[in-house]
């Protein structure tokens, strides 16, 4: 069975980065390295940040590790 990842809707989309958009840069840097750390070196999709995104949210993540 494939793992894949859901995809966000549009309105959800929105909220999402309505709230990434409050994070202080030094947190927004963190979760930049800890999304990184999970892609190949030379490759970043704004589809899948928001994806991520999306997750470390519904986790109820406050993102402040």
């Amino acid at each position: 069975m494939e793992d894949k990842v859901k995809e966000p809707q549009p309105d959800n989309a929105e909220k999402i980065w309505q709230r990434w958009e409050i994070y202080p840069e030094v947190q927004k840097q963190s979760i930049l390295h800890e999304f990184r750390r999970r892609q190949p070196e030379s490759y970043y999709n704004r589809e899948q940040l928001l994806a991520f995104l999306q997750e470390k949210f519904a986790g109820g993540d406050s993102l402040t590790r």
